[in-house]
């Protein structure tokens, strides 16, 4: 769920949710988009806090890396796409594991 209260009363052309992973580390740097989606198109009113529920489809690889040359990383990007003004995001990193691995922390 993408949650949002803006200080100011903010018109954006999209509220895009991003799905993707990149390698960290040695080598040149590998980068995927798996999917989008658009979920507002609009004017987000000030100091009123909006909620985007969302579901997106994981798929089957890559899974999450964290070796001693490379790294995969995955996350999901929410970015207020504002007309004329610097774009606002916020990412959160997650693990991408097979569905009958076991994680430890």
């Amino acid at each position: 769920m993408v949650e949002i209260t803006p200080d100011r009363d903010i018109r954006c052309n999209h509220l895009f949710l991003r799905l993707r992973w990149h390698t960290e580390g040695r080598g040149t740097r590998d980068e995927a988009q798996v999917a989008q989606e658009d979920l507002f198109q609009g004017v987000l009113a000030a100091d009123r806090m909006v909620t985007y529920p969302f579901r997106l489809t994981l798929p089957y690889e890559p899974w999450s890396y964290a070796g001693h040359y490379i790294n995969i990383i995955w996350e999901v990007v929410a970015e207020l796409d504002i007309p004329m003004g610097l774009n606002s995001h916020c990412c959160q990193l997650f693990i991408m594991a097979p569905p009958d691995s076991v994680i430890y922390r």
